[in-house]
């Protein structure tokens, strides 16, 4: 090869060089982007999953509050109960208050989301 050919040859890959640089960047700052918009969904999905366990949990605990005053109620009425039954038999109109039927309030029957 002539020094002539050389130049010119070198000279093309450098205008190609000069005129892709642009493109190469671009496409790595395009894949930076993509990248962290796929991180900012993963967090996302992260967040969102964490706090519907927090809800549960939140849920859960007003439901099991709510089950233990229910449970505490009853007991104590039975106690009061087994007092007046202990004393001689219960008089006729005096029914124990756990045999009375209870209706659920709406707010304590738990909603699905």
């Amino acid at each position: 090869m002539s020094a002539d050919v050389t130049t010119v040859v070198i000279a093309i890959l450098g205008a190609i060089g000069t005129l892709s640089s642009p493109l190469l960047t671009q496409r790595i700052a395009d894949r930076a982007k993509r990248q962290e918009f796929e991180f900012e969904i993963q967090r996302r999905r992260a967040d969102q999953i964490e706090d519907d366990r927090r809800s549960a949990i939140q849920e859960r605990r007003a439901i099991y509050a709510k089950l233990n005053t229910t449970a505490r109620r009853y007991e104590q009425a039975i106690y009061q109960y087994l007092r007046v039954i202990s004393n001689g038999p219960a008089p006729p109109g005096r029914r124990p208050s756990w045999s009375r039927p209870v209706r659920p309030s709406a707010s304590s029957i738990p909603m699905p989301r």
